[in-house]
């Protein structure tokens, strides 16, 4: 299983990036492209409603944006889709099981459940680089030991524990 490297910062903190393709890790990446995703957050979670969204512009190689930008997005529409088939699929036995004052919550946290097969693969297979937003941080996630140490290195003094 490959180590993941996390590095938090504030979410207002620019980050400094090195001067290497953060998919490849090779130097002089020409072009920088947007990423960005909804906040991780238990009021998120209990009410549906995002608290905000994040985004910071990485450092590519043209030749590696689009495998960067596909396995990003068919993560995120796998997650979904299985979402949807166990939802679609186990929807009666789900609402059988969990009493109505608990549905709302009890679904999510049984459909958790069920998602635990594909958290696995993202631990195992991780993305060489991924970014998680949170209402007063932002955790940078290198798979290359040598790029996080350089990024926790241009970064230090926002670094949060």
């Amino acid at each position: 299983m490959p180590g993941v490297y996390s590095i938090t910062l504030g979410l207002y903190d620019k980050p400094r990036f090195p001067k290497c393709c953060v998919v490849c890790s090779q130097s002089s990446p020409n072009e920088r492209i947007g990423v960005g995703d909804f906040m991780v957050s238990w009021f998120g979670f209990l009410t549906d409603i995002p608290e905000g969204w994040g985004g910071v512009r990485i450092p590519v190689h043209s030749r590696c944006k689009w495998r960067f930008r596909l396995r990003r997005w068919l993560v995120r529409l796998g997650y979904i889709a299985l979402t949807g088939v166990l939802y679609w699929t186990f929807e009666e036995q789900l609402e059988a099981m969990i009493p109505l004052p608990a549905r709302r919550i009890g679904t999510k946290i049984v459909l958790c459940v069920m998602l635990l097969p594909v958290a696995f693969i993202e631990t195992f297979f991780p993305p060489r680089f991924d970014v998680t937003f949170y209402p007063e941080t932002a955790e940078y996630e290198f798979v290359d030991a040598l790029l996080a140490f350089e990024f926790r290195r241009l970064n230090h003094k926002n670094i949060r524990q």
